[in-house]
């Protein structure tokens, strides 16, 4: 028996495939921070059970999902992501019968602007998303929460499909709130801002691009590199700014 879990907030637009992806599991957990949009009654629509709680932080958020369900194993995904029927089959076979494993990597693939990056450290991108519900837990970083798992992790085949950014204006919507949160998850542990920062972002473009063969993407590689790097300044000069407002 296994429970999809998914934390929304105004997603309306990758909902419904996301969810039409889980509706074989047992069960489907949607917790929800303040959504204005239709995503509570897409949920509801797909037979989801809707727990509705103020945002906490990503990790958190997920924990509470956990929480809420009743299998003993758990598949995280996030709205805009989507199950392919290879993984679906292959879930559905490894819960029956998981050995001695705690958890599950699967491969994801980035579809972005209508094509899957394969090159430049794009693919296959493992995330840790099946796991048996007493075994793990996210821990509480404020972006890029990680799974830990008290157990031995195992490795799957079939692969997530991500529908990163709907256009560029959602793409840059999410950026600078990302940047905001990895810039004060460092400042928090006391991360220091070096002046290689500054050429850091040229190197992560020549190491995607050239070196990662993310040129053999085309176009979409090229932005995907560029956009990337660019992530990278941003973040690092944000760092800088926490630090200037501390001195």
């Amino acid at each position: 028996m296994i429970s999809a879990i998914i934390i929304t907030k105004n997603e309306e637009y990758n909902l419904p495939r996301c969810l039409e992806s889980v509706k074989w599991a047992d069960e489907i957990i949607v917790v929800d921070s303040g959504s204005t949009d239709s995503t509570i009654e897409i949920a509801r629509r797909f037979g989801a059970k809707v727990f509705e709680n103020q945002w906490q932080g990503y990790g958190a958020q997920k924990n509470f999902a956990i929480d809420k369900a009743t299998n003993d194993w758990i598949l995280s995904i996030d709205a805009d992501e989507e199950v392919s029927p290879e993984l679906q089959e292959e879930i559905k076979k490894v819960i029956q019968n998981p050995g001695n494993y705690a958890a599950f990597k699967i491969p994801r693939k980035l579809i972005f602007q209508g094509k899957f990056l394969r090159w430049g450290s794009c693919y296959p991108n493992y995330q840790i998303r099946l796991f048996h519900k007493g075994k793990a837990k996210f821990n509480l970083d404020f972006v890029h929460e990680k799974l830990v798992v008290d157990g031995k992790i195992g490795l799957l085949k079939g692969s997530l499909l991500h529908y990163s950014y709907k256009d560029l204006s959602d793409y840059f919507d999410r950026f600078n709130c990302y940047t905001t949160l990895d810039a004060q998850k460092r400042f928090s542990k006391g991360k220091k801002f070096y002046f290689w920062y500054y050429i850091q972002p040229l190197l992560r473009f020549f190491n995607m691009y050239f070196l990662r063969l993310g040129l053999l993407d085309g176009l979409q590689g090229f932005i995907w590199a560029v956009l990337c790097s660019f992530y990278n300044f941003v973040k690092f000069l944000k760092l800088k700014e926490l630090r200037n407002e501390k001195k």
